[in-house]
């Protein structure tokens, strides 16, 4: 039994066709009777189209939310500060819970998050970082420093940590003012 077939579309493009019941069979999958999913009006809207998957499924993200990955260094209290300032908020009393991350701006080692209730609409950020301490990027310029090492030790290091680093110029710039 053949199930590859070399297709006799154009000398330039060989394509090889491949037969569904082998597929069916290996995978144990059965074809969608498209009369169960589609009404008749729609049936006939894509009938030209034979191989056309349609899914009824609602979408994965229908919102802005973005996916975060690695670690950032916070300072824990303004965090949770900030958070409080956001939870509770008018006009419907929503809270944190509501809110979902739509963005992240990173300044260095400073995180500024938006985020954007997912009731009310309204957008917050939340910063890692406040205006009381030193400069998270200087002070981790001050302490590379310290410790006899440069810019490629402190990336590493980071790297290391799944930390997103500085770029240079942000460390060029915090070694001037140190």
């Amino acid at each position: 039994m053949n199930h590859l077939q070399p297709s006799s579309s154009s000398p330039i493009n060989k394509e090889v066709n491949v037969s569904s019941s082998l597929f069916n069979t290996v995978l144990n999958i059965s074809p969608i009777n498209k009369s169960e999913t589609l009404s008749t009006k729609d049936q006939t809207q894509y009938e030209e189209y034979p191989n056309l998957c349609i899914s009824d499924s609602p979408a994965k993200n229908s919102t802005e939310e973005i996916d975060l990955c690695g670690r950032r260094i916070v300072n824990i209290l303004n965090l949770f500060e900030e958070i409080k300032n956001i939870d509770n908020h008018e006009p419907f009393d929503c809270s944190f819970k509501n809110m979902i991350v739509i963005g992240e701006k990173r300044i260095g080692f400073k995180s500024i998050f938006t985020f954007k209730c997912s009731m009310c609409k309204i957008k917050k950020t939340v910063s890692t970082e406040n205006n009381i301490f030193m400069p998270i990027n200087t002070s981790a310029v001050i302490g590379v420093l310290n410790i006899g090492r440069g810019y490629s030790q402190l990336q590493e290091f980071m790297s290391a940590m799944e930390v997103p680093t500085i770029h240079i110029k942000t460390y060029q710039y915090n070694f001037q003012i140190v």
